[in-house]
């Protein structure tokens, strides 16, 4: 990467963009200043500008080369087959999901006894579903 080109127009990379041609330039102007990318432009033999030819700055090299270093020194460490970490759910969503579980449960015969009418709506719900 710290030798590639590339080539493309401002104009092209300001739709892209979606911003101004004349604000492109402004932020390539800068980004050139601060030696974070290159670029230069062939006159064309009518006298117009061609595409831009777009190259790692001397600043983005640093930062490549940097980085690229500081992954050598490391080790690589073998990852254990199965992962020792575990994730439950905090205290208000398990009691969210209790509930819902729980409200997916018939009723008890117990409390059915205790109130039959809940036992006729319960059928009733089952025949409706059925029929």
């Amino acid at each position: 990467m710290v030798n590639a080109r590339l080539t493309l127009a401002q104009t092209t990379l300001s739709k892209k963009l979606g911003i101004s041609r004349q604000w492109v330039g402004e932020l390539v102007s800068r980004l050139e200043r601060a030696g974070w990318l290159e670029h230069s432009s062939p006159k064309l033999p009518d006298g117009t500008n061609g595409s831009s030819v777009w190259r790692v700055g001397r600043m983005l090299k640093r930062l490549l080369v940097m980085l690229g270093k500081s992954r050598r020194g490391e080790k690589l460490r073998n990852t254990p087959a199965k992962s020792t970490w575990h994730f439950s759910p905090p205290k208000r969503e398990k009691e969210i999901l209790s509930f819902l579980n729980n409200e997916q449960e018939l009723p008890s015969l117990h409390l059915l006894e205790k109130i039959p009418l809940l036992g006729q709506w319960l059928t009733r719900g089952k025949k409706q579903a059925e029929g």
